[in-house]
């Protein structure tokens, strides 16, 4: 048993590191792949904090005196908490969007590259709502070099709470 469960491990690793290399190269942002990949890392996440969990809890669980225990499965419970909220929350937040997920028309459309990172270049697309806000969302390499920069209206299909582009449509 004790070896499936650290293959698995492995092939998630390997997973999700694909996905995290492709997404520095911005591939696997928008669209259903990038709702695949955000819905795998949510998974991956659960399968490591339940595995780390396990394993730190048995050492936590042995060590000597109670008040050492108590504080050691607090950090546990605290830092399983927030890797939770971070990668977890938003995927599960958005199931509910994904059979009519959220529209929004921008003004003021622009792309944007953010290349300041040694290793990842992110593509952007920001444009002002009907109320004047500003919104910025993670698009793919290929949706921004493809589009037209005298295009300053769009329509974008997203998932509400991982901003996850699923379409976009200029107007």
């Amino acid at each position: 048993m004790k070896i499936a469960f650290g293959v698995l491990a492995a092939v998630l690793v390997a997973i999700g590191f694909f996905f995290l290399m492709q997404r520095g190269e911005g591939n696997f942002v928008m669209g259903a792949p990038g709702a695949a990949a955000q819905y795998f890392v949510a998974v991956a996440a659960l399968f490591i904090v339940g595995y780390a969990g396990s394993v730190l809890g048995r050492g936590a669980v042995s060590l000597a005196s109670w008040p050492k225990r108590i504080a050691a499965m607090l950090a546990l419970a605290a830092a399983a908490v927030l890797l939770l909220w971070i990668f977890v929350a938003a995927p599960i937040l958005d199931i509910p969007y994904l059979a009519r997920p959220s529209t929004i028309t921008l003004s003021e459309v622009e792309t944007v590259v953010d290349d300041g990172y040694e290793y990842s270049v992110f593509y952007k697309l920001q444009g002002v709502d009907a109320a004047g806000e500003l919104h910025i969302f993670s698009i793919d390499r290929a949706a921004c070099e493809g589009w037209d920069p005298a295009v300053r209206r769009a329509s974008v299909t997203y998932l509400p709470h991982s901003k996850t582009v699923l379409a976009i449509e200029s107007l």
